[in-house]
């Protein structure tokens, strides 16, 4: 989970990406309200009530709802470039997982299919990685309980300043460590901030999918460091040397929020002596 900064909305830039739809520009003074509406409730989403409803089969239908809905599919050249600036503020990684696959898809924040009117709002468009858009997000902002869903990485600032996302790592049977990231319980303090950040948790199956990275990848790598190549045996290694090591992996994450999940493994991986004590003992299978 990820915080980055929106692409502001451009009035300008709106009324030439919709010139030429005269529907749109019949009501042009409403939508741009309702653009209104999304500023004044961008860090509770969940709050907007759907105006513009998108008919379930667009071709040919003369609707409202179905022009601001197919503006983003626009092939012109100022739509392309318009997307490709919103793809350059999150390239690196999804920030609705942080997992190291680039992002690939445009995800409306407010699903166009109910909110159309921001088909084409930038604050409303955040690149994100195929799983999390096409396989887990879907079209609802909010759950039975009334209670919003996802993260924002725009306007969820509290993402950098309260820390929610734990890793719990326990040795069993003296063999092998088992891990697992779970979101701590913060509903007497910060109950809206917790179910918000739970609720995109078990969304986004981000317990089983960061465990995985952990167990193929992360502690995979780190244990093979210290394994000699040739002879398939643990090189000579103490606590702290291992400890120091770890060390500077959190130095590299210093720009990561406090609930980046890299960062929260190696922070707990460096306090489990039980764990790292498995490679100074060369007990851990190879």
């Amino acid at each position: 989970m990820r915080k980055l900064i929106p692409k502001n909305y451009d009035e300008k830039e709106f009324d030439s990406l919709t010139n030429e739809k005269s529907r749109i520009k019949a009501d042009i003074v409403n939508i741009k309200k309702r653009f209104q509406d999304f500023e004044v409730n961008k860090y509770k989403l969940e709050n907007l009530k759907q105006q513009y409803i998108k008919p379930k089969k667009c071709k040919n239908v003369d609707d409202l709802g179905c022009d601001l809905h197919n503006l983003y599919d626009s092939k012109s050249q100022d739509t392309v470039n318009f997307k490709e600036q919103i793809r350059e503020i999150s390239r690196r990684k999804c920030p609705y997982c942080s997992i190291g696959k680039e992002s690939s898809h445009l995800d409306h924040f407010l699903p166009r299919a109910k909110f159309p009117e921001f088909s084409i709002h930038s604050p409303n468009l955040i690149h994100v990685c195929s799983i999390c858009n096409s396989k887990y997000k879907g079209d609802d902002v909010v759950n039975s309980l009334g209670e919003r869903k996802f993260f924002n990485p725009y306007f969820d600032d509290f993402i950098e300043t309260i820390q929610f996302l734990k890793c719990e790592i326990k040795v069993e049977n003296g063999i092998y460590p088992k891990f697992k990231f779970y979101i701590e319980d913060l509903s007497t303090t910060k109950n809206y901030e917790y179910k918000v950040i739970r609720n995109h948790f078990e969304a986004m199956h981000l317990q089983t999918r960061y465990m995985e990275q952990i167990v193929k990848e992360e502690f995979k790598r780190f244990r093979n460091e210290y394994v000699d190549k040739k002879s398939r045996t643990y090189d000579e290694i103490s606590l702290n040397e291992i400890k120091r090591d770890i060390d500077k992996r959190i130095r590299g994450y210093q720009d990561e929020n406090i609930n980046n999940w890299e960062k929260v493994f190696w922070k707990s991986l460096k306090d489990s002596d039980d764990c790292l004590n498995l490679i100074v003992n060369k007990v851990i299978p190879i």
